[in-house]
This record gives structure tokens, sequence and C-alpha cells, in this order.
């Protein structure tokens, strides 16, 4: 999915995470999920994937699910922020 809930009101887009989400467990299938919002990210997954800047694809870190602020930052700090 490529940025599915970019332009949604934020009612929506919790309770289409909160659905996804569901699928997810229920599921246990794998999603491959594109944003640009670190916290949606966080929010979402269990592996994260930080791509290089270029535009090329090339994934520069990964990181799996740890405690909210030291994902964030690690991905801040990958991207330059």
């Amino acid at each position: 999915m490529d940025e599915p809930f970019g332009s949604l009101d934020a009612i929506t887009r919790k309770a289409l995470q909160s659905l996804l989400k569901s699928i997810h467990n229920n599921t246990e299938t794998t999603i491959l999920f594109v944003t640009h919002d670190v916290e949606e990210a966080m929010d979402l997954s269990n592996r994260i994937l930080v791509l290089n800047k270029a535009g090329h694809g090339l994934v520069i870190d990964q990181v799996k699910k740890a405690w909210p602020q030291k994902i964030k930052d690690k991905i801040m700090n990958q991207l330059g922020s």
C-alpha cells in the first residue's frame, strides 16, 4: 500500500489504521505499507525500513519494533532531521 491513509481526515485515518491492525492480527499476512509519517509507521509496524533520500530505493536502515521514542529518534537521525 502506498500512503493509503495520507489524504484522510484524522478520525477516518485512525479507524482504518485500527482495521488494518485487526486484519493483520487475524490473518498474520505480510503487509508492505509505505508512508512518510514516522508516527504512523511506528504505530502500524513491527519492522520499519528507512530508504535513502536519493530515490533509488536503497535500504539504509532497518528498525525492529522497540520503544516508540527510540525508533522515532533513530529514523529522524537517519533522515537528517
